[in-house]
């Protein structure tokens, strides 16, 4: 867990991008990695429907999840940014191109199918910081925020690293949703 002396989101994010990035790099960061991942498929099972990110950078991995769920039959998401500013989630098939985002990220192609999350979908979630209410720090666009809100019964679950749990967000917005759950260090559920 890092100390948070940011007041400011612009601050927290540079400190919690240098953190997981310091943290990238030592051996606990592929332990930790490899322990949750196992807990992430265990706890998946009851979810027919899987929604991912295609991780990059310092994020926490999820190639090797992709992977996995489309070996047992679970249907896939991928986040794609329209260019009207929202996110949506389309279908991702073992094959299928993936283009490279403005930001840095893969996303599916444009003309691929989009799915709608129900109470049997798992949203696996990112972020640079989670609070132990289940708050999360973004890279501050508001994608998975508006998408949450549209979607409330999906089961969303942030992922990541011990190094990116804090007590408490201060810096929180109106705009800002709550995820159901976070998946940190082993499976700790929050």
């Amino acid at each position: 867990m890092i100390e948070v002396t940011s007041a400011d989101k612009a601050g927290l994010r540079a400190e919690a991008k240098t953190a997981r990035k310091r943290f990238t790099r030592t051996p606990d960061a592929a332990r930790e990695a490899e322990a949750l991942q196992t807990v992430i498929r265990e706890r998946w099972k009851d979810y027919p429907t899987v929604f991912l990110y295609t991780s990059f950078g310092s994020e926490f991995p999820t190639d090797g999840l992709i992977r996995e769920a489309l070996r047992e039959g679970k249907r896939v998401g991928l986040p794609r940014i329209g260019q009207e500013g929202q996110m949506r989630f389309h279908r991702y098939l073992p094959g299928d191109s993936l283009e490279a985002h403005p930001y840095g990220m893969k996303e599916p192609l444009e003309g691929s199918p989009v799915l709608e999350p129900d109470e049997h979908t798992l949203i696996l979630v990112p972020g640079l910081l989670f609070d132990t209410d289940g708050y999360r720090l973004g890279y501050g666009g508001g994608y998975y925020d508006r998408y949450l809100a549209k979607y409330p019964q999906a089961h969303s679950c942030g992922i990541g690293y011990s190094v990116q749990l804090v007590p408490a967000l201060s810096c929180l917005d109106t705009q800002d949703i709550p995820l159901k759950e976070i998946w940190i260090k082993e499976g700790a559920k929050i």
